[in-house]
């Protein structure tokens, strides 16, 4: 097991299982839902991660062309449109848990901004994973703001959103 820290979170982590799990997706989330909002996403993955949060990653074996989920949630005021997602490590970790239960039926998410458009969390969790064995895995769950880069315009019925 490899030791990492980042900001509030130690980290252990079999980076070489993690790295052959995401060598054996072949395609991440934003391309397999084949969807505008997905295609927005897989455009512009180079340049939603920080580079901090590209190196932690390398660090936790984590191929962040690989998301196990990503989500489109709405168009925001600003012209910008909010998205969600995460990954998946093999290890464990000390520190805030990203998702505080309130009531039985409430529940406040508690990521942590890194930059303006881009805030990260870590869970106990194996929400939709490609590893195998489902144990001992840390959900790596963000957010972000991204401008609409497509050549298609964006169409939704649903009003925008002022954050």
């Amino acid at each position: 097991m490899t030791k990492v820290s980042y900001k509030d979170w130690n980290f252990e982590v079999d980076k070489t299982i993690t790295q052959n799990t995401y060598k054996n997706i072949k395609r991440a989330s934003a391309e397999e839902s084949e969807t505008l909002d997905g295609l927005n996403f897989a455009k512009q993955r180079d340049d939603i991660y920080p580079e901090e949060i590209k190196q932690l990653f390398e660090k936790l074996g984590i191929d962040y062309k690989k998301e196990a989920e990503v989500s489109h949630f709405a168009a925001v005021e600003n012209g910008m449109h909010l998205y969600s997602g995460w990954f998946h490590f093999k290890g464990n970790f000390t520190g805030p848990d990203y998702l505080e239960l309130m009531t039985e039926d409430d529940k406040k998410f508690n990521l942590i901004e890194i930059t303006k458009n881009f805030s990260l969390g870590f869970r106990k969790e194996s929400f939709l994973t490609s590893f195998e064995d489902r144990k001992n895995l840390v959900q790596v769950e963000f957010e972000c703001l991204i401008p609409w880069v497509l050549e298609q315009e964006y169409e939704d019925e649903d009003e925008i959103f002022d954050m």
